[in-house]
């Protein structure tokens, strides 16, 4: 390799004419790079906060229905009584046991919704209180 560079593009061209016949390769792509600095200033502009959409609330709400009933059914039920609030209802458990009574189970849902609905302990009661009317089901939990 030559011992001095005069310039960027100098040594570029230099060396893909040194290392090219060496190897009998050909320059396919020339690629460049290039670098920004910005001033601290400049950078405090860059950041953008993290902050959550809305605020958020949550509560276990555990349904004792009957073993063909399916967990969608309760997933609709927490959702028409929650309407827009409701930003998720994930099944969390299925406990079936001869304790539960014959045919029976248990669906424990986490749900989630905005807080801007209530407190958690009321929003569990209004979305128990739904489930059990439309599902003739049993509620249990507790809002934390």
């Amino acid at each position: 390799m030559p011992d001095a560079w005069t310039s960027t593009d100098a040594w570029w061209a230099t060396w893909v004419n040194w290392i090219n016949p060496a190897f009998g390769l050909k320059a396919a792509r020339a690629s460049f790079g290039a670098e920004v600095c910005l001033s601290p200033p400049l950078l405090e502009h860059t950041r953008t906060p993290i902050t959550t959409r809305r605020d958020v609330g949550s509560f276990d709400i555990s349904v004792l229905v009957q073993a063909d009933t399916r967990f969608s059914a309760v997933q609709q039920a927490i959702a028409e009584t929650l309407g827009p609030d409701l930003i998720a209802a994930h099944l969390i458990d299925i406990y079936a046991d001869k304790s539960l009574g014959k045919n029976r189970r248990r669906l424990t849902f986490r749900v989630v919704y905005a807080s801007s609905r209530g407190e958690p302990r009321t929003v569990w009661e209004e979305v128990g209180g739904h489930v059990e009317r439309k599902l003739d089901a049993v509620v249990r939990g507790s809002a934390q």
